[in-house]
């Protein structure tokens, strides 16, 4: 759905209701509830906000992150599953995460902050999170060190083990 790349189950659970409620909602058997509205709002927000190359990673693929400081659009309860261009591989049920599960949220960062763009980060991604926790990521020391340093120029403060080794997930 939308510039996020979710299905209707995938969106439904980014937003805390059922896949049916989505599918009438689509449909016009009912009307989009307010909150909604302004997560659908705040999507397209995230997807038309300026972006900032940071560099690139060790395939030559760009790094890209928000200009200003941003609040994340989804903020999963339960189960959630990330856009099939961030993560593709795996069968459809073991591309779900738990938003309780703390090793799930390392995952979905590591994938958003390696496969996805600035409005993916915008999109997915609480800035204060990734700031706190960004050596135990699974991403290359290029997209650390390019992270933590944008980080610290949008006012956050990160774990000073940035540039030291990476702790194991």
């Amino acid at each position: 759905m939308g510039p996020a790349h979710l299905d209707q189950t995938a969106f439904a659970a980014a937003v805390n209701v059922t896949q049916a409620a989505v599918s009438q909602w689509l449909s016009g058997r009912r009307s989009t509830p307010t909150d909604v509205e302004e997560v659908l709002r705040q999507l397209g927000h995230a997807w038309s906000g300026e972006a900032v190359r940071l560099g690139t990673d060790p395939l030559g693929r760009y790094i890209t992150a928000p200009v200003e400081s941003w609040s994340p659009v989804f903020r999963p309860r339960g189960g959630f599953r990330l856009g099939i261009h961030l993560n593709w591989s795996g069968s459809a049920s073991a591309r779900w995460f738990e938003a309780e599960d703390p090793g799930d949220v390392l995952e979905s960062y590591s994938l958003v902050l390696t496969n996805g763009t600035a409005a993916d980060a915008r999109t997915w991604i609480d800035p204060e999170l990734l700031a706190r926790f960004l050596p135990l990521f699974r991403i290359s020391n290029q997209r650390r060190t390019a992270w933590a340093e944008h980080l610290k120029s949008l006012g956050h403060i990160v774990d000073a083990e940035v540039g030291g080794p990476r702790a194991a997930v």
